[in-house]
């Protein structure tokens, strides 16, 4: 779970949408692992986005340098969010579904299976994991 805020008001919620998919971006160059997002955004004086992701093929090594990189983008600045401040959980297996519901009550602005490649174009083609149908979709 990533949790973007915003230091000033936002009002308009396809930016947020589009920032939060920026780091989505960002994140998957970085880690190069996949990812299946569920992004809910709220604008207005406390403009914010949950993003739920889920990823078949993040190994542990890979985490760390997401984490590594999502821990030091304040300092940094040069790409991702650079906005306000940014937190990034584990997914709590033991409260269930729960981050999800909590996600899903905020307006949702991502593409219901769509996957964030690490790959550029010829991963289309040949990648098992850009091949998703509606039924294996984690988020439905």
């Amino acid at each position: 779970m990533i949790h973007p805020t915003y230091s000033v008001a936002v009002y308009d919620w396809a930016q947020i949408a589009e920032e939060s998919r920026n780091l989505i971006n960002t994140l998957k160059n970085v880690s190069k692992a996949h990812y299946e997002a569920l992004i809910g955004v709220q604008s207005g004086e406390n403009a914010h986005a949950h993003i739920a992701l889920a990823s078949p093929d993040l190994r542990a090594d890979r985490k760390r340098r997401a984490g590594r990189w999502l821990n030091s983008y304040y300092r940094q600045k040069k790409e991702g969010w650079s906005f306000g401040r940014i937190q990034a959980d584990d997914y709590d297996l033991s409260k269930g579904d729960a981050g999800v519901l909590y996600t899903k009550r905020h307006r949702i602005v991502s593409v219901p299976q769509e996957i964030f490649c690490p790959k550029q174009g010829k991963c289309r083609e040949r990648c098992i994991y850009c091949g998703h149908n509606d039924e294996s979709s984690v988020f439905r």
